[in-house]
């Protein structure tokens, strides 16, 4: 694989954001991460495992341009009259195609003397059928075979293939719908195409179906041919039974650049270096960030450059945001943001979480409440003195609560209650709450209620809530 290393709130499912769409629909695919019993997993899932001949080689080192690479390395100078992996049972599935794409990363070890083969599949003769190739002048060719006999092909006007540097190659063959007609065969070089000829006689093939090679588990071949075996080493080969399109080919030349975090910032405030920004699930408590004033406007994101997620979505209290760069938040809410690298990078949801905080200790939601209810006036029943309470001291602190249930006729107190609480930034939020009786006397009353910490630096302004 080539690559660049380079408080109880429910979060919503994500909708990905990203405008790129690698194709995968291949019908055979070698990423060469890993080689098992000398062969290679198809990542397609239809079981064409690469077969690896044993002079060749799973290779990880540093490639040029590359921090990391991975792939199947074929030694210099082998004398071996084949091919150094072969996928069975691919070469019968492509007979019965119309179209074929086959792209992959190839990078040569050392000058070639004579041609080398990138892939080929033979036909019932052993001959060349449809195959790719470097030229001993370094140009690239692509050729398939035509019926009765002799070959079709195109060849790169340039070189494209300087010794120890890495090069996608893109190889297309649309065969004619009609046997009159003819065909097109392309090569595309690290993304762009390198020539393309609309009117190729292929002797009225329409399928692949003349390139038959009678022994199944040799069909398809990677990396030679006779003795025109590669020296040099292969990534991310893939096959497609169909024409891709020029942005598709674009995608899979650019090098697979992990997905990263590189910039998010809350309102100007960067996040990236507050602890627990991280989070495994989106259950967990996330960061916390504590800030001058509210409200706050805007969340900046920022990924690293050329990489492709698949999802990039802002959530705000469990809400998808779009348009985030002007989003206005304050104190309680809870930034969520859920990334999901290339198709490469797995499957795992990467979130990372913010709750926003006022300094010091806040009180919200403050009232009287009947059940889940805030009441807006005094009448008989039993009431909750309630609110919520967040503090950003790492040191726990005490708070009070006093309650006043007071005769409005005569102004006299009725009744007073108090209740303490500590709270404290690693415990986050506590609720108090008391219950209140107003008895039905036929008398009017009223309730007020107080709230501060006990060395008076935060406190509640007197919220005051009269009879019917």
């Amino acid at each position: 694989m080539r690559r660049l290393l380079a408080i109880v709130v429910v979060i919503a499912i994500f909708s990905s954001s990203a405008v790129f769409a690698m194709p995968n629909d291949y019908i055979a695919a070698w990423d060469f991460e890993s080689e098992t019993g000398g062969k290679i997993t198809d990542l397609s899932g239809n079981g064409y495992h690469g077969v690896i001949r044993t002079t060749s080689t799973m290779f990880r080192n540093l490639g040029v341009g590359f921090a990391e690479s991975y792939g199947l390395e074929i030694p210099k100078d082998t004398a071996l009259n084949n091919t150094q992996m072969n996928a069975a049972g691919l070469g019968a599935v492509i007979r019965t195609k119309n179209a074929i794409s086959i792209s992959g990363w190839f990078k040569r070890n050392t000058a070639n003397s004579n041609e080398r083969y990138l892939f080929n599949m033979p036909n019932d003769q052993g001959f060349v059928g449809l195959a790719g190739s470097i030229l001993a002048d370094g140009k690239i060719k692509l050729q398939v075979r035509k019926l009765p006999s002799g070959l079709s092909s195109i060849t790169t006007t340039d070189s494209p293939s300087t010794v120890g540097q890495w090069y996608h190659y893109t190889f297309m063959v649309k065969l004619p719908s009609e046997s009159t007609g003819t065909a097109t065969l392309a090569i595309y070089v690290n993304g762009e195409e390198a020539i393309k000829n609309t009117s190729i006689d292929v002797g009225g093939m329409t399928t692949f179906s003349t390139i038959n090679w009678v022994t199944t588990s040799d069909d398809f071949r990677l990396g030679g041919h006779g003795t025109g075996v590669f020296n040099g080493v292969l990534d991310d080969v893939k096959v497609y039974d169909r024409v891709l399109a020029d942005n598709e080919i674009e995608l899979l030349a650019r090098p697979g650049i992990p997905t990263e975090l590189g910039t998010f910032k809350i309102g100007g405030y960067d996040v990236l270096s507050l602890p627990n920004l991280e989070v495994s699930n989106i259950n967990e408590e996330g960061a916390q960030l504590y800030p001058a004033a509210f409200p706050l406007t805007g969340v900046q994101i920022g990924l690293s450059s050329g990489s492709i997620p698949r999802i990039s979505a802002i959530s705000l209290n469990g809400v998808n945001i779009s348009n985030y760069e002007t989003l206005e938040m304050r104190n309680g809410d809870v930034i969520t943001y859920a990334l999901q690298g290339a198709q490469w990078e797995g499957d795992a949801i990467r979130y990372f979480k913010v709750t926003l905080k006022s300094e010091g200790i806040v009180f919200s939601d403050v009232g009287f409440y009947e059940g889940q209810t805030k009441i807006s006036s005094v009448k008989p029943g039993i009431f909750t003195a309630k609110t919520v309470v967040s503090s950003s001291y790492e040191q726990a602190d005490d708070i009070i609560m006093i309650v006043i249930l007071r005769d409005t006729q005569t102004g006299l107190l009725k009744n007073v209650k108090t209740t303490t609480g500590t709270v404290s930034r690693t415990l986050g939020a506590i609720t108090l709450q008391n219950g209140i009786t107003v008895d039905d006397d036929g008398r009017t009353y009223a309730l007020e209620l107080y709230l501060a910490d006990k060395s008076f630096k935060a406190f509640t302004e007197a919220v005051l809530v009269q009879g019917e």
